[in-house]
């Protein structure tokens, strides 16, 4: 989640009182649903006992996101709305990579080993950069301008197979139900953003909103019928 970098400020008015309230509750609600929308397409690869023309890089981006996040949460004065959320939301990463290496063939194999690993050497280099080089004072906050960076990485990441989709016609390698997920959970971010007037909400939300809106049009203009 990309949602909590900074203590939120108050906003009056009956209205916007209102809409900031349901979106704040909505909002960490939707972003679990997000990081649950894997799932499906981990059981379609369990069934079929291949990776299929998925990319395993979205839930690479969403491992190494999750995992920033926690580590901000837990630097940002143990803040249990960030840690929770974005701890489900590793498990279900770790888990979905690990059906991918179980079920990747000999063509797929070295990309998701690649994408775990280099994957798992930056996460670790940036969490010891942050909780034992980096001047205490400023470690929060660049902390969560990177973890925001990789929010945005983690939305742009199944256009990775952007141009085997133009080159097809077919967007059967985009992952549907994390895009949809997206689009709805940057919505609802944005709009809480937008209701306290939180760049460091804003920013990365609006990106993400951005990016996931392209990627659905895809899904829909390159749709593959069935005969």
């Amino acid at each position: 989640s990309s949602a909590l970098a900074r203590p939120l400020p108050q906003l009056t008015g009956r209205r916007s009182m209102s809409l900031e309230h349901i979106s704040g509750v909505a909002a960490p609600a939707i972003t679990i649903a997000l990081f649950a929308s894997p799932l499906k397409i981990a059981q379609e690869i369990r069934e079929k006992k291949s990776t299929l023309q998925y990319s395993s890089l979205p839930y690479v981006t969403m491992g190494c996101n999750c995992l920033l996040w926690v580590n901000y949460g837990i630097l940002y004065n143990m803040n249990f709305s960030i840690i929770l959320p974005n701890a489900v939301g590793l498990a279900l990463a770790v888990t979905t990579l690990g059906i991918f290496l179980t079920h990747a063939g000999p063509e797929a194999r070295p990309a998701v080993v690649k994408h775990c690993g280099v994957a798992a050497v930056a996460s670790l280099a940036t969490l010891a950069y942050f909780n034992g080089v980096a001047v205490p004072a400023k470690a929060v906050e660049q902390l969560g301008l990177a973890a925001s960076g990789m929010c945005v990485a983690m939305f742009a990441s199944p256009l990775a197979t952007l141009q085997e989709v133009l080159a097809k016609k077919d967007a059967s390698s985009l992952p549907l139900p994390f895009i949809a997920m997206s689009v709805v959970n940057c919505s609802a971010w944005l709009t809480y953003g937008l209701c306290i007037s939180n760049p460091y909400i804003i920013v990365p939300n609006g990106m993400g909103l951005a990016l996931s809106v392209v990627q659905l049009a895809l899904c829909i203009m390159f749709r593959k019928t069935k005969p």
